[in-house]
């Protein structure tokens, strides 16, 4: 946590690639803001943050428990998600996960190159989406060896699930990319 305003809360997810360098994505992007920022990384990082936060959370419901715990504690005017790639993917979904209850509001959330599903199924239906190849497997492995439903892997599903959880969601991909279009489509059906 690096503490500023108390009017606006960033909520900062890493990325795979700056797990390992083990370094935040963001810092120097928003080193000269002067919100309070909480930084988050997973450092299981193919399971995209489905094992919760090292020495804090053990899971996705753990995890919206404590950032609707903080969340309320910091009393905020305004909250931002972001996140690129996997912290991408951790951005919208607890964005939206934690902007479903009424006492902990997400105002916006902003993802780069967005992981976006990690569902096999969806990826072979679609034609791709795989940057990790592998990684929907490993997850998928991972919660079954917790004997755990995968309820998690597509962002599209949980917005649907929590209209109205978030104000603005914006995502930035690279066009060229077939991936990054392929994990952005799957957002496509809402604003």
């Amino acid at each position: 946590v690096e503490y500023g305003t108390s009017d606006r809360l960033m909520v900062l997810f890493s990325s795979k690639p700056a797990m390992r360098r083990d370094v935040f994505d963001y810092v120097t992007f928003v080193q000269n803001m002067p919100h309070t920022k909480l930084y988050l990384r997973d450092a299981h990082s193919d399971y995209l943050y489905h094992t919760g936060i090292e020495g804090l959370t053990n899971g996705i419901e753990d995890t919206v428990e404590f950032l609707q715990y903080f969340i309320k504690k910091m009393g905020p005017k305004r909250v931002s998600f972001m996140g690129m790639s996997g912290g991408g993917f951790a951005a919208a979904l607890f964005g939206h996960l934690v902007g479903g209850n009424p006492d902990t509001r997400v105002d916006d959330i902003h993802v780069q190159s967005s992981v976006t599903f990690v569902d096999p199924v969806k990826r072979d239906q679609i034609g791709g989406g795989e940057r990790f190849p592998g990684m929907f497997q490993n997850l998928l492995d991972f919660l079954a060896s917790r004997n755990e439903e995968p309820r998690f892997i597509d962002v599209s599903r949980i917005a649907e699930a929590n209209p109205g959880a978030v104000r603005l969601m914006r995502m930035y991909y690279a066009e060229g990319d077939q991936t990054d279009t392929i994990q952005a489509r799957n957002m496509s059906g809402f604003d």
